[in-house]
């Protein structure tokens, strides 16, 4: 047999092992899935947004599960449809990717100005089978100058007073704040006022842990909270033990 037959041969049967062993769409999952921009540091934040700025990028990530979990789900094309009301308007794929490892994070992006100002709908598809959908707001809302915001720290568990302490430990926290301004997410929807209390863990090193959202008047707010929050920079001087803070947002728009 000459040997270009041979190389013809084992190549048809690589690519047969290759399609056998890829997990159908139709067994795969969506566990996750959210429209986000990323934040507003050089760290990756996952945090879900129903309003992205015009100024911002804006992500659609989504997390595809499978099992045996323990084996690749091998290759697939997916594609995602950016529509505003029934018109597509942007498109994005990636053929041929493999699924490597379960939980795997998909992703695509586009800039938020290309869509210009309105509703939208993203449709995340493998193989032509949809998978995920989300849905959001491009709105042109700038950051209000009057928000306001006031700290205070759990007295009870840290046995000190009030704002003062908080804000020695956390000196950028009035700066954070007023750059990240009012929600956008909150103003597309309308409101003008609202409130956050959020717990942090402030360790003797300086770093926080285990930030949670204690209440919240709308959760619209919270986005912008927790951005605000991993955006401190604090340190623990005089701390002998994890301390927590209990931290409260007052935000008003004009």
């Amino acid at each position: 047999m000459p040997s270009w037959i041979r190389i013809a041969l084992s190549l048809s049967a690589c690519l047969g092992l290759w399609a056998c062993s890829s997990i159908p769409a139709e067994k795969l999952s969506v566990g996750t899935s959210m429209i986000t921009n990323g934040g507003e540091t050089s760290l990756w934040e996952e945090i879900p947004m129903s309003a992205i700025q015009s100024k911002d990028k804006v992500y659609m990530v989504s997390y595809v599960r499978w099992e045996p979990v323990e084996e690749s789900a091998g290759f697939h094309d997916i594609t995602w449809n950016w529509y505003q009301g029934t018109q597509r308007v942007h498109r994005c794929e990636s053929t041929h990717l493999k699924l490597e490892k379960t939980p795997y994070r998909l992703w695509c992006r586009t800039q938020a100005a290309g869509l210009g100002l309105g509703h939208f709908r993203v449709e995340m598809l493998i193989d032509g089978v949809p998978m995920a959908s989300n849905e959001f707001d491009v709105v042109n809302v700038a950051p209000a100058k009057d928000s306001t915001v006031t700290y205070r720290i759990d007295s009870a568990k840290a046995g000190v007073g009030e704002k003062g302490p908080f804000l020695a430990h956390c000196t950028n926290a009035l700066d954070v704040s007023r750059e990240i301004g009012f929600p956008p997410e909150a103003a597309a929807a309308g409101l003008r006022e609202g409130s956050v209390v959020l717990i942090l863990v402030l360790t003797p090193a300086g770093s926080l842990k285990d930030v949670k959202i204690l209440s919240a008047s709308d959760k619209l707010f919270e986005p912008a909270a927790i951005r605000a929050a991993t955006r401190l920079k604090c340190n623990g001087e005089g701390l002998v033990a994890e301390t927590p803070l209990r931290w409260e947002l007052t935000y008003k728009a004009h």
